[in-house]
């Protein structure tokens, strides 16, 4: 398997297409991360009190800064994900190898941001048709 922080891949469904983040991206991930209605969705543990709210485009512009600076350290992987029927970035996902001493010691751990219009639709087939585009 190759390592992610020397070739990040690209992931690609009928639908959706996820790619390494880009300074591109501060637009449409904006309209995520100042989501008052994604926000409570968004998992912010270990992240040294960033709660994943950029109410401005200046704070969403850092925060990607941030995300391929920690890509460049070997921290973690972040993907933009591409609503391909959209054109438009519809959230995140981070994904960080876990060393600690508990029981979730070298876990690989996954986040997933979306906006809050596709938060809701878990429960239909959106969300499903999301996650079972990516899986085996």
């Amino acid at each position: 398997m190759t390592n992610v922080y020397e070739n990040c891949p690209v992931f690609e469904s009928d639908r959706y297409l996820l790619r390494f983040v880009d300074e591109d991206d501060s637009d449409d991930l904006l309209r995520v991360y100042s989501d008052k209605n994604a926000l409570p969705f968004f998992n912010s543990d270990n992240c040294d009190g960033d709660n994943f709210y950029y109410p401005i485009r200046a704070k969403m512009e850092k925060a990607i800064a941030f995300w391929r600076q920690s890509y460049i350290t070997g921290w973690f992987v972040r993907w933009t994900i591409i609503d391909k029927t959209i054109s438009q970035a519809i959230g995140s996902i981070e994904m960080f190898h876990r060393c600690a001493d508990d029981d979730f010691n070298h876990a690989c751990v996954l986040r997933l941001d979306l906006r809050s219009d596709y938060e809701k639709s878990r429960t239909d087939s959106g969300y499903s048709c999301f996650v079972s585009s990516f899986c085996l």
